[in-house]
């Protein structure tokens, strides 16, 4: 769906999906498309008279399995506006993506994304959803926008969601090297 009737702004909504590991850290869940190998949050557009909460948790669901009944806190959170990529990857100079994003926590470890449950059917969307440690997750994001925008409210999202993360938390402390891609 465009923003305000604007077709080269398309209008999306995605959630941040966070669980505490039994060792304290902070996971967050991430989608790894089949078509273009990128991963990312779980988001998509948003239909022509849907409500971008209900997108987002569609959304969710779709790519990871998770069920709204899966996740505690949903909140809204913040929005921002980035290029949309091009189908080799490269931001568009003249398309847009509005994105609304929402919180959520959960204590669900199991992802299946349902939208793989037809698979032999056809291809699915997501080759596979993933936990990713918080500290390591801004360097799976193709998109530079994305990443900038996890790194500066990531800190922020830990306190929304769980109020205090630096007290039950180290893993804020530093950044450490580039992950190994699961």
């Amino acid at each position: 769906m465009s923003v305000e009737g604007n077709p080269k702004i398309t209008r999306c909504a995605g959630v941040v999906v966070v669980r505490r590991g039994e060792n304290g850290i902070f996971y967050v869940v991430l989608e790894k498309q089949n078509k273009n190998k990128r991963w990312s949050l779980p988001k998509g557009k948003v239909g022509s008279g849907e409500e971008d909460d209900v997108a987002a948790l569609y959304e969710t669901f779709e790519e990871t399995g998770l069920l709204p009944s899966d996740l505690s806190s949903f909140q809204s959170f913040r929005t921002y506006v980035r290029a949309r990529a091009t189908d080799d990857g490269t931001p568009s100079p003249d398309l847009k993506k509005h994105i609304s994003v929402f919180l959520a926590k959960t204590n669900e470890e199991n992802l299946t994304p349902a939208g793989n449950i037809y698979a032999e059917l056809h291809t699915p969307d997501i080759e596979k959803a993933a936990w990713v440690p918080i500290n390591k997750v801004a360097p799976y994001f193709h998109n530079p926008e994305d990443r900038n925008f996890f790194q500066k409210h990531k800190e922020e999202i830990l306190i929304a969601l769980f109020e205090s993360p630096r007290r039950s938390s180290p893993v804020l402390e530093h950044e450490t090297e580039q992950p190994a891609f699961p």
